[in-house]
């Protein structure tokens, strides 16, 4: 998969998340970000508790 911008207005990062999150072949991913504020995590909570192949913790 190659890099990605997310701007959240055309690209949405929720959208690009999940699609990573699916893709079997996906084992980790790294950010680069200028400013960052996550918010929204119970819109997609049960899909990173599901992928338990990314080996982070969820608490």
């Amino acid at each position: 998969m190659e890099a990605c911008i997310y701007d959240n207005i055309n690209d949405k990062f929720e959208d690009g998340l999940k699609q990573m999150m699916d893709n079997p072949l996906v084992k980790c991913v790294d950010f680069c970000v200028g400013s960052f504020n996550l918010r929204g995590w119970e819109r997609i909570i049960d899909q990173v508790i599901d992928n338990s192949q990314f080996g982070g913790r969820t608490t």
